[in-house]
């Protein structure tokens, strides 16, 4: 047999004074006031993280000279290194082949044998 469970405040709080049912009203929306008002603080801060990024972003000048400058020699670097790695495997690939001895002055194209490679 199941219980009958009580949801209406008349009926739960019949016998209770009207000014006792009012305080438990107050303590449940002062709960939920407290609840939304936590929630607006976490995304207000949200709001002031976002913006104090944003604005470190537009305060950096992003066509800093030396920045632009850094970032073009580590480009040239990562070029260079992909280029004589491949070229060192291709030095390598063609002593296996021939059994002969290269030098890395005769594969630059453009250059004859014997002229070394400014």
């Amino acid at each position: 047999m199941t219980r009958a469970r009580i949801t209406a405040t008349r009926a739960l709080f019949a016998l209770v004074d009207d000014q006792i049912s009012g305080v438990a009203r107050e303590e449940d929306m002062a709960a939920e006031v407290a609840e939304i008002d936590a929630l607006v603080q976490d995304a207000e801060r949200e709001w002031i993280a976002a913006d104090l990024e944003e604005s470190f972003r537009v305060s950096r000048d992003l066509t800093d000279q030396v920045r632009a400058r850094r970032a073009h020699r580590r480009a040239d670097r990562a070029a260079l290194r992909t280029n004589l790695t491949l070229r060192s495997s291709f030095v390598v690939g063609c002593l296996h082949t021939s059994g002969a001895t290269a030098t890395s002055h005769t594969l630059v194209p453009g250059v004859a044998e014997g002229e070394v490679a400014a």
